[in-house]
């Protein structure tokens, strides 16, 4: 399901990915992707938040404003940012880049 995942980062800029906006972008129907999603065991809103943790681990270690950060994996303001950064790594942004090691 490398599609739906592909789908997925590029229709995060507009919001959250529903299944039927990925659906019809890889050629399939809601319920086909929900199928083939199952099958796979995950969902589409666990692919969404995997992507979401990638990129803004990819963000964060280019320096990107958490603003911008944001804005590009999907989210209506920094507030909603935030906890989902919490939650996915455990700590806020300027914690992360202060802990992360450069490559």
């Amino acid at each position: 399901m490398g599609e739906a995942r592909s789908q997925v980062q590029l229709t995060l800029m507009q919001g959250e990915p529903t299944l039927e906006t990925i659906a019809d972008k890889i050629g399939l129907s809601g319920c086909s992707l929900q199928r083939r999603l199952r099958d796979a065991g995950t969902r589409l809103t666990q692919r969404a938040r995997e992507v979401r943790c990638y990129l803004a681990g990819h963000y964060m270690r280019q320096q990107q404003p958490v603003s911008e950060m944001a804005l590009l994996l999907g989210y209506p303001n920094v507030s909603a940012f935030l906890p989902a950064c919490r939650r996915g790594f455990g700590i806020n942004p300027r914690q992360w880049r202060k802990n992360a090691t450069p490559y």
